[in-house]
């Protein structure tokens, strides 16, 4: 008998100063990411905020229904959006002397699925400061913005299944896949990961997502997979003596 679990295998990175550069540059785009689609959701609440009036004697939930309705951006408009105007300049008045210049440099060069990711995020951000404030959930503060150097780096990037580009490659190699003129690149290893790509070669396991993150001046690679393990047909000596004796799954 057995059963698929998701699994994350951690690995301590030992990238060349080039490659360095480059996770520098993938957690930087995935910070601007989620700050670029919290800002499009937080411009929608604020206009909400102004256009809720609040009459005489009408308690916040009757205003809440009689305010215009919003349609705050998820990560597919905010993915859209991105695309039309990313290779824009600035819109909006610009200070005495100031010329226009492009937005979003820090697009090129990485690949988009750090930001349809950072995306995502700042949707679960938003999602779970609304619950926190339906009572779904523990309270907690609005979303905020990443701030440069007040946020651990990081980034995550998903890949087909069907066609996975996320993989070992080597003994002790890890391919991250590129984009935006960025070839992938494979990164050293300090650990083997044996158990992990003996798995994968038998057929029992798949990588479905990779997050890099800086942890002082270490970098690690947490490898997140769908494993398939065998279960037990039987009670181990330790829950026999818990008084396991009538075990059975299902």
């Amino acid at each position: 008998m057995s059963e698929t679990i998701i699994r994350a295998y951690r690995y301590a990175l030992d990238p060349t100063g080039a490659q360095v550069e480059i996770l520098h540059r993938y957690a930087t785009a995935s910070r601007c990411g989620f700050n670029f689609a919290l800002g499009m959701k937080i411009v929608v609440y604020e206009r909400w905020c102004r256009d809720r009036l609040v009459a005489e004697g009408m308690d916040r939930a009757e205003a809440n229904k009689k305010a215009p309705k919003v349609r705050v951006p998820n990560r597919n408009r905010t993915q859209a959006y991105w695309r039309e105007t990313r290779g824009q300049g600035f819109i909006g008045p610009l200070r005495e002397g100031q010329e226009p210049r492009q937005p979003f440099a820090w697009w090129e060069g990485v690949n988009n699925r750090a930001y349809y990711t950072a995306f995502e995020d700042a949707d679960t951000a938003w999602k779970n400061w609304l619950d926190s404030l339906a009572g779904r959930r523990p309270p907690m503060g609005f979303p905020r913005f990443k701030r440069r150097g007040g946020t651990r780096e990081s980034f995550r990037i998903v890949h087909s299944l069907k066609n996975p580009d996320i993989r070992f490659e080597g003994p002790r190699r890890l391919r991250i896949p590129g984009g935006g003129g960025q070839p992938a690149f494979t990164v050293r290893l300090h650990q083997s990961p044996r158990e992990l790509t003996r798995l994968i070669d038998s057929g029992h396991a798949i990588v479905t997502s990779l997050t890099v993150s800086r942890h002082g001046h270490r970098w690690h690679a947490s490898v997140l997979a769908r494993v398939e393990q065998e279960l037990p047909v039987r009670p181990t000596r330790r829950q026999q003596a818990a008084g396991g004796s009538g075990w059975t799954w299902g």
